[in-house]
């Protein structure tokens, strides 16, 4: 195994040799081989001229795929590799079944049954991948290459939180809300039905009904049925009631993080870096807290949350970092999505916990704004999290699905369907907690 790990490059997922750069190719090979082992190039060359696997080859790839997996993605001890391995598959896997559920109307996405029924040894689709061509399907072929590359940026996302404990340290932080921020029984939580007034062609926010003395014409009533929790007036005092939030665990979808870090490896030279500073994907996990009213700002709330975070020694922190950007790049709506954001770093962990802070028209925004369709590509613009998702999938489309391996990828059919999808989530969203 190299000492220099391989990272993946858009240009590996051209299907054909002559497709990619000559310096794609010498990477890829290397790559293979820190994946498979030294002897897999053997092993290849024996099957693409014909051969059968030596005997003794299955269970050689095997044990250095899962013995190279805790050294190529720093692994902690207490992680099974052979589990961690399935894990990723079954992400790898559930990118492309994304896609089929995404655009139901186009033909030649869905799975061969050889890479969705994949088993968890890594020589089965070490033998898929090196078949000679002839012996198998060209699309299936492709689909095991694709794979291959698709389960490697997988498991350097999944890595990074297993070897950062955030998981941990987000359990420790909300025992301690638990015991100092919300109040009443640990996990205690009131029904409550937000009701709001949405533009009935954009579905935006414009009011709420104790705001507004009535409905426009072309606007209509949402409900929002949600469970809130109530904040100690030791932490924000805002008079006789207590302060009202819906909180909710943040984490990003898993198949969007991969596509994620597909797209904005454009902007560095095609070079997939989860780590680089400005096209990398940090999404790290944490909480959402939105407020209920107007009686506290969310900055203000934010401030307090994290000073009670910093002040206990146990959790370790070694810094609190106010970010209230919101991205604007491949996808996010123009508009923030979020009221504040407060990222807290802990001691001997490089990702941060991230709190996001709403006030209710802004959260409800990320929910279900529809926004107005962008002259260009035709997709609505909203910050609806659905609309987000299928702008971002429909960026990265082009990468997973190849032309030449994938006919539908062209602006009259996946351009269209991508379109029809959009306009699908916009209906849907505008009817959604409609009160007829």
């Amino acid at each position: 195994m190299s000492e220099k790990i391989i990272p993946v490059t858009i240009d590996m997922f051209q299907p054909e040799v002559e497709d990619r750069m000559p310096e794609t190719n010498r990477q890829l090979a290397l790559l293979m081989r820190d994946r498979w082992g030294r002897d897999s190039l053997r092993f290849r060359k024996i099957m693409r001229a014909g051969g059968n696997l030596p005997e003794d080859a299955p269970k050689a790839i095997d044990d250095y795929v899962f013995g190279s997996s805790r050294i190529r993605y720093s692994l902690p001890e207490y992680v099974d590799l052979r589990e961690f391995y399935l894990q990723n598959q079954k992400h790898a896997i559930g990118i492309i079944e994304f896609y089929h559920a995404l655009l139901p109307a186009l033909d030649g996405l869905e799975l061969k049954d050889e890479i969705s029924l994949l088993s968890d040894r890594p020589s089965n689709l070490f033998e898929l991948a090196s078949m000679p061509e002839g012996q198998i399907d060209p699309v299936l072929a492709y689909e095991a290459h694709r794979h291959i590359l698709v389960t490697d940026i997988s498991a350097m996302i999944a890595s990074r939180t297993l070897n950062n404990r955030l998981r941990t340290r987000l359990s420790d932080v909300h025992r301690l809300l638990n015991q100092v921020y919300f109040s009443g029984p640990v996990g205690a939580g009131s029904r409550v039905v937000l009701g709001s007034i949405h533009d009935d062609e954009t579905n935006q926010v414009i009011g709420f009904p104790n705001t507004m003395q009535r409905i426009p014409a072309t606007a209509h009533l949402k409900t929002v049925p949600t469970t809130v929790r109530k904040i100690r007036r030791e932490v924000i005092d805002v008079g006789k009631d207590e302060l009202m939030v819906y909180t909710s665990p943040r984490k990003k979808d898993d198949r969007l993080a991969v596509i994620k870090c597909l797209v904005k490896a454009k902007k560095n030279g095609g070079v997939v870096d989860i780590n680089h500073m400005d096209t990398g994907v940090l999404d790290p996990i944490g909480m959402i807290i939105v407020l209920m009213d107007d009686r506290a700002k969310p900055e203000e709330l934010a401030d307090k949350t994290a000073s009670i975070i910093n002040s206990d020694p146990k959790l370790r922190v070694v810094g609190v970092e106010k970010d209230d950007k919101t991205g604007k790049d491949h996808g996010q709506a123009a508009e923030m999505n979020f009221s504040a954001r407060r990222r807290t770093w802990f001691e001997d962990i490089q990702v941060p916990l991230e709190l996001i802070f709403y006030d209710r028209e802004t959260y409800l925004n990320s929910r279900l704004e529809v926004g107005t369709r962008d002259p260009q590509t035709g997709l609505h613009n909203g910050r609806a999290h659905e609309l987000y998702g299928n702008r971002r999938a429909e960026e990265g489309f082009t990468i997973l699905f190849p032309k030449k391996r994938f006919p539908v990828n062209s602006p009259d059919c996946s351009g269209r369907a991508f379109i029809n999808r959009s306009l699908l989530y916009a209906e849907e969203l505008r009817a959604m907690y409609k009160v007829s």
